[in-house]
C-alpha cells in the first residue's frame, strides 16, 4: 500500500463495525499534514464508498468530533515565519478560553490548533510559557479530559516534537506485559521513510533506552526480523 492507502485502511478498520478505535483516529488525523490528509480523504472515498468526514461524523461526537472535522478541512497554515503579534494574541486567547475563566471555550482551542502552522504553534507555546509559566500541553492537561484531550495533545505534541510523539507511541506499544502489535506496526511502517531515525534518537532521549533493543525484546520470528 502507498502511505495514503495504508492510513485510509487503518481509519476504515478503526470505524468499521461496532465501536470505534479512537486512538487510531487521534494518531493519524492528529499528525498528518494538509497534503497527506487530502490524499487520505481521496483514497478513503474511492476505496470505501463514502467520505471520511461522513464516517467521522457518524462514529464520534462532541468536541472530539468537532476537532477531527476541523483538522480534515486541511486549513492549517504552512507559514514558516510566524507573526509575533498574532502568536502573542493567540496565546492570550487560549488563556482566556481556558485557565482564565470558569469552564472552557473549546471552539477557540479547536480554531487555533487546527489552523496554525508548526512554527506558529511553537511561538504560541513560547509566549504561553512567558506569560503563564507553563506550556500549552500543561494547559490542555488542566482544561480537558477524555478523547478531546488526547487529540489536542497529539496535535500540539506532533507539531512541537513529532519524533518525540511517535517515540512515545512505540514505547506505549512495547512497555509492560504484552505488545500492542497493531500500534507498533502502524507507527514503524508509517514513519519508516519519514523520520524513523529521529524517532530512535528521541526514544533514547525520552526514555533512556534503545528502541531497537526494546522492539527486539517484544517480538519474535519473521515479524521481528
Amino acid at each position: 500500500m502507498t502511505p495514503p492507502e495504508y492510513d485510509a485502511y487503518c481509519l476504515y478498520k478503526a470505524m468499521k463495525g461496532l465501536g470505534t478505535s479512537e486512538g487510531v483516529l487521534i494518531e493519524i488525523i492528529g499528525t498528518r499534514t494538509n497534503e497527506q490528509l487530502m490524499a487520505i480523504k481521496d483514497v478513503f472515498e474511492r476505496e470505501y464508498k463514502g467520505s471520511l468526514e461522513k464516517w467521522i461524523r457518524g462514529d464520534t461526537s462532541g468536541n472530539f468530533r468537532n476537532l477531527l472535522i476541523a483538522l480534515l478541512q486541511c486549513d492549517r497554515s504552512t507559514n514558516p515565519n510566524p507573526d509575533p503579534n498574532m502568536c502573542q494574541a493567540d496565546a492570550q486567547a487560549l488563556y482566556q478560553a481556558g485557565e482564565g475563566r470558569w469552564g472552557t471555550d473549546e471552539p477557540t482551542f479547536i480554531r487555533i490548533f487546527s489552523k496554525r502552522s508548526a512554527a506558529e504553534i511553537a511561538m504560541i507555546n513560547d509566549f504561553y510559557i512567558k506569560q503563564r509559566g507553563k506550556g500549552l500541553l500543561k494547559a490542555i492537561d488542566k482544561e480537558f479530559s477524555g478523547d478531546i484531550k488526547k487529540l489536542l495533545e497529539t496535535v500540539v505534541g506532533g507539531l512541537l516534537d513529532p519524533a518525540g510523539y511517535f517515540a512515545t507511541r512505540i514505547r506505549e506499544a512495547v512497555k509492560g506485559l504484552g505488545t500492542n502489535d497493531s500500534k507498533l506496526v502502524r507507527v514503524i511502517v508509517s514513519r519508516s521513510e519519514v523520520d524513523l531515525g529521529q524517532i530512535k534518537q528521541a526514544y533514547q532521549r525520552l526514555f533512556g533506552r534503545d528502541m531497537l533493543h526494546d522492539v527486539r525484546s517484544d517480538t519474535s520470528g519473521y515479524y521481528r526480523d
